[in-house]
């Protein structure tokens, strides 16, 4: 995801922007997406209790914003006269998707004790 962001910050005058943002958005939700799948997976195979520490709460909200993310992304292009404010909730949306991804991270290496 950071690179699909990267794109949209810094190479917007290429003519190819749009589809590299466009794939290296959809990439990323998709490592997010499979990612909180295996975490799943492996909470459920340990016989665990899915939900009991903050760390999951976050990991469920990265996911859910990693699809968001994308379905704004798209929605503006059709969105007609309202696609300034989808467009602007985007971009933020997408800043805090890499901010809350970033968070899940660190509290998920806290809890194997790499931190």
């Amino acid at each position: 995801m950071i690179s699909g962001v990267s794109a949209a910050m810094y190479i917007r005058r290429k003519r190819w922007w749009l589809a590299f943002h466009r794939t290296a958005g959809l990439l990323g939700s998709g490592a997010i997406l499979f990612g909180a799948g295996a975490a799943v997976s492996m909470v459920a195979l340990s016989l665990g209790e899915h939900f009991r520490i903050g760390h999951t709460y976050l990991g469920a909200a990265t996911a859910v914003c990693a699809i968001a993310v994308p379905v704004l992304g798209f929605f503006q292009f059709k969105a007609g006269v309202r696609s300034g404010m989808i467009r602007a909730m985007h971009r933020w949306s997408g800043r805090f998707t890499l901010l809350i991804a970033f968070v899940t991270i660190l509290t998920g290496l806290w809890l194997i004790g790499i931190f």
